[in-house]
């Protein structure tokens, strides 16, 4: 619910329009960590992804970080080295 709070706010645009700079976004999303007292997550890639949608439709540059990304390209996991 917090995601589609985010998602719905920025879909919304900018309240008032004012001269921007560019702007960034890196986002990561882990579903498993290498952590035994961690669980999996089931969400965390589709909703960073989702929102890696959102916030470029708003003007951001984004970079998205998953293990599905990172298999593709070694740059796009998500390492402490890459953050």
């Amino acid at each position: 619910a917090p995601v589609a709070a985010v998602v719905a706010a920025l879909a919304a645009g900018p309240a008032a329009a004012q001269p921007l700079g560019q702007r960034y976004a890196v986002l990561v999303g882990v579903n498993e960590y290498d952590h035994p007292k961690l669980l999996p997550l089931q969400y965390a890639v589709n909703d960073v992804t989702e929102l890696a949608g959102v916030l470029a439709k708003t003007g951001y540059a984004t970079v998205l970080l998953t293990a599905d990304a990172g298999k593709k390209a070694p740059a796009l996991a998500p390492t402490r080295a890459n953050i």
